[in-house]
């Protein structure tokens, strides 16, 4: 199966792996093929929108995840504080002008971030979140994850919103999201990330690919949050914002995809 994009953007990388006979469109690509039944959770990194099949999938990972942590403990030093998730920039901080650059002119972002503002006004309607999902899944099978996101009810999605909103926590705020139909943890921190973008940021493919990281738990809270403090550290350093960042991160990662 090969690989496609998420928030738009043509990827010219997937024609030398398609061998269904993809037609690749800009700014986003569509695929035709057969896809497994998990095929939702390959798009967004590996969220299963079916519940149930997450929850297995989630064990699994977490538990490789904990023996990746146990093997990082007895190989390191004695007293070396360990990144159990390994998040290393892969450019220098030079290039980030020019990448952010080249971001801003293929990305589509003021409708998502306007439907995130009126939610963040109090706005909670299905509307204002399709329009965000609808965004981060341009190109992606989208017609398929809004019926997931269809299954839910206007007030599942209001309850949904309004407590993500007023959650004390990053936590709480992803988790009641991706508690949603058809809102995996990536999707969820994009939503966070339109209602609130000086606190939150976008987790996907690319974005890790320029951390070092090209099989990580999207799926996973913890590891959506490790990845958050990760942004978040790097934006101070750099003294500039978690958007601004995130454009150089995706960017870098789209052009070095392989």
């Amino acid at each position: 199966m090969p690989l496609v994009c998420s928030r738009g953007g043509s990827c010219p990388q997937l024609q030398q792996t398609c061998s269904a006979g993809a037609t690749h469109t800009s700014p986003s690509c569509t695929v035709s093929h057969t896809t497994p039944e998990s095929f939702v959770a390959y798009l967004q990194h590996g969220t299963v929108l079916d519940k149930s099949q997450r929850d297995i999938s989630q064990r699994n990972r977490l538990a490789t995840v904990r023996n990746k942590q146990v093997m990082t403990r007895v190989c390191s030093p004695m007293g070396e504080k360990a990144d159990p998730y390994n998040f290393v920039l892969q450019f220098h901080p030079s290039e980030i002008a020019g990448l952010v650059s080249r971001r801003l002119t293929n990305v589509d972002q003021d409708r998502a971030f306007e439907a995130g503002g009126s939610i963040a006004s109090g706005n909670y309607s299905r509307e204002n979140l399709s329009l965000i999902v609808e965004w981060k899944m341009e190109g992606v099978h989208l017609t398929r994850v809004m019926s997931y996101l269809g299954q839910n009810t206007d007030a599942e999605i209001d309850r949904a919103l309004r407590s993500a909103v007023e959650a004390d926590a990053e936590r709480s705020a992803i988790e009641i999201l991706d508690r949603l139909h058809g809102v995996g943890v990536p999707v969820a921190s994009a939503i966070l990330t339109t209602i609130n973008p000086e606190k939150y940021t976008i987790i996907d493919i690319y974005a890790l690919k320029s951390l070092g990281v090209t099989d990580g738990p999207a799926d996973r809270v913890d590891y959506y949050l490790a990845y958050l403090r990760k942004c978040r550290e790097l934006a101070q350093q750099f003294k500039m914002s978690l958007r601004t960042l995130d454009h150089a991160l995706w960017q870098w990662g789209y052009q070095h995809w392989r």
